[in-house]
């Protein structure tokens, strides 16, 4: 009977490990001895669904938590999906039903703690609250660390402290995963990383030549490598700490690579359809033109002068800051058939709201205006390149059709990685991503999987969907039927 160790890092990207092999022997004897697998994220791979997924073994249209941290939203509080799902139903509960003992460490959203058959400490995250544990007693017995999230973001400033405090809390939170380690010995341990994520976010642009907003030679030109080799060592330190009998997993939630540089004025293509109206009864002599038109100028200005911070802070002083942002100031939403879907960001991965309802029970004419609005986005080019910018287009129910299928908008698409969703209105279809420069690292669809041991099973592609159900496989205890995505298990070769 196996105990395993579950080390989640989110946003490892397979692409930088198989860059980095050289400099991080840890993953390197992972991929040499054990298993090194790609494995596909959520749509969107956003960290909220894709944990979810994660702890769950469902998709997210099975679990019904989708939403994306938006890092530049200063107010940005609460999560606008509810978490309580995951509560009795992730792996380590079912591990624990089966009389498995576990503990379980900074699980990302998984907050307020609940009870398990064994430890579970976490912090809280987009909501509030104090440092939560089950028993309680571990909270007085040990120094726990900050633990729920980073989602503070540095200005060009405060790059130096951002890092320094988010290495600080890395090797904190290792500290305290070894102690509880070493004091429970559970059958299954989880701990989550969450660091490399947001260091690539704010850091990838100075450390990609390939950007084209590399400042050149910088003091940040190693950060996001000296992250990995940072995670390498914690990789060390638990691989000193297991047993022959003991299965090491580490994963990730996502990838992470260059954030688009470009936008793709989605709204504005839906106001040139005619599937949404505008609050300009004035015409271009209207206020709120004159204001969106000037905030698009504004943003262009900022950016080609390096000076986001300033619009960020200037942001903070702005009376509904929000609805500017968003540009829903200017938008006649109930004159409008579509908009752009809440979940859609500055990413490449994003959806149309188009409610059957606007069409006032003409099925024909809402048909026709969802196959219209996908045929316009699979034919889209940059007018400047030529190049094609929506990957592909589709309705909703040709990828998800569970219980919370609706948590989707009617339209999704996900567009090349050069281009994200903008909402902006009266400008051209293809704009620059003025927020690049603030935030130049973004989710890639590919995730990581590496074991210390040789594991088989899953041919073909292989998701985070089968995560939960791996990890119950190597415990020997059953995975639930729910848990559709396919297990991997030792081979013949390791057992032996």
């Amino acid at each position: 009977m196996s105990r395993v160790v579950v080390l989640g890092m989110d946003g490892l990207d397979p692409d930088v490990l198989e860059r980095m092999w050289a400099d991080l022997p840890n993953f390197r004897r992972l991929r040499d001895a054990g298993t090194f697998r790609r494995i596909r994220s959520v749509y969107p791979p956003d960290s909220v669904p894709a944990w979810a997924t994660i702890y769950t073994g469902l998709t997210p249209d099975e679990h019904g938590i989708l939403d994306s941290i938006d890092y530049l939203d200063i107010k940005q509080k609460n999560l606008r999906c509810d978490t309580a799902g995951l509560r009795d139903n992730t792996f380590w509960d079912e591990a624990g039903r089966q009389g498995r003992k576990v503990c379980v460490i900074n699980p990302f959203l998984a907050y307020p703690v609940w009870r398990v058959n064994g430890v579970m400490v976490n912090g809280p995250v987009f909501v509030s609250g104090e440092l939560q544990s089950h028993p309680e007693s571990i909270l007085a017995d040990y120094a726990v660390p900050e633990l729920g999230g980073i989602v503070d973001q540095p200005t060009k400033r405060t790059l130096g402290v951002f890092a320094e405090k988010t290495k600080q809390l890395t090797l904190d939170l290792l500290r305290f995963g070894k102690e509880l380690f070493k004091a429970e010995r559970p059958d299954m341990f989880f701990i989550n990383f969450l660091a490399l994520d947001r260091v690539q976010h704010s850091f990838w642009r100075y450390c990609d030549p390939q950007d084209p907003t590399y400042p050149g030679e910088n003091p940040y030109s190693g950060i996001v490598d000296q992250f990995y080799r940072l995670h390498d060592s914690i990789v060390g330190e638990f691989l000193d700490l297991i047993d022959d009998d003991t299965v090491l997993l580490i994963l990730s939630d996502h990838g992470h690579g260059r954030r688009c540089t470009k936008a793709l004025c989605v709204n504005e293509l839906l106001r040139q359809r005619g599937l949404l109206k505008a609050k300009t009864s004035a015409g271009i002599l209207d206020p709120k033109y004159l204001l969106e038109k000037a905030k698009t100028a504004a943003l262009r200005f900022l950016d080609r002068h390096d000076l986001q911070d300033l619009a960020f802070k200037v942001g903070r002083l702005i009376p509904g800051a929000k609805s500017l942002k968003k540009s829903t100031f200017v938008i006649d939403k109930g004159g409008s058939a579509a908009g752009v879907a809440r979940f859609a960001g500055m990413n490449p991965y994003g959806g149309i709201d188009l409610p059957r309802d606007r069409f006032d029970g003409d099925d024909a004419a809402y048909s026709a205006a969802v196959d219209g609005l996908i045929a316009d986005l699979n034919a889209l080019q940059d007018p400047d390149t030529g190049k094609r910018i929506v990957n592909w287009a589709m309705r909703r129910e040709e990828m998800f059709i569970g219980k919370y299928a609706n948590i989707y908008p009617e339209i999704i698409f996900q567009l090349d990685f050069d281009y994200g969703v903008s909402r902006s209105l009266f400008g051209p279809l293809v704009d620059i991503n003025p927020t690049h420069r603030k935030v130049s690292g973004g989710h890639m669809p590919d995730a990581a999987l590496l074991s210390d041991r040789l594991l088989t099973g899953c041919e073909g592609e292989m998701s985070v969907l089968s995560i939960a159900p791996t990890v119950l496989n190597l415990l020997d205890v059953s995975a639930p039927s729910k848990m559709t995505g396919c297990a991997l298990k030792l081979s013949e070769r390791s057992r032996g």
